[in-house]
């Protein structure tokens, strides 16, 4: 078997190295928040739980506000999310929320950690 071209080695290693370093930044454009919930509201005019932390609440997306962040109803899973959230604020659980996107002009709420 003959040896592998160190040449072809060298632009792999390369390669990998300039794609490893990007995929952070690809995959990073979403805002990860802790902290614990201190209101929640069903506002009528908004579709969705409105969510709002004892700590900073960035807008990453510069939707207009950082005072409350938005789970829609839409959202995959949305009812098993809002026990979630009920359950965090009745036990003064920490959350970690993942923030990406705007919806109603509010960051909306992608993921849930609890």
């Amino acid at each position: 078997m003959a040896p592998f071209p160190r040449r072809l080695f060298s632009r792999l290693l390369k390669a990998t190295a300039v794609f490893t370093m990007a995929l952070p930044v690809v995959v990073s454009g979403d805002t990860g928040v802790s902290g614990k919930i201190s209101l929640l509201q069903n506002y009528e005019t908004h579709a969705g739980f409105l969510v709002r932390l004892d700590a900073a609440m960035p807008d990453p997306d510069g939707c207009g506000r950082t005072d409350w962040y938005i789970l829609p109803d839409t959202a995959t899973r949305a009812a098993l999310s809002q026990s979630m959230l009920l359950t965090a604020r009745s036990t003064g659980t920490q959350i970690w929320l993942t923030i990406g996107g705007c919806y109603q002009g509010l960051p909306r709420i992608l993921h849930i950690t609890i």
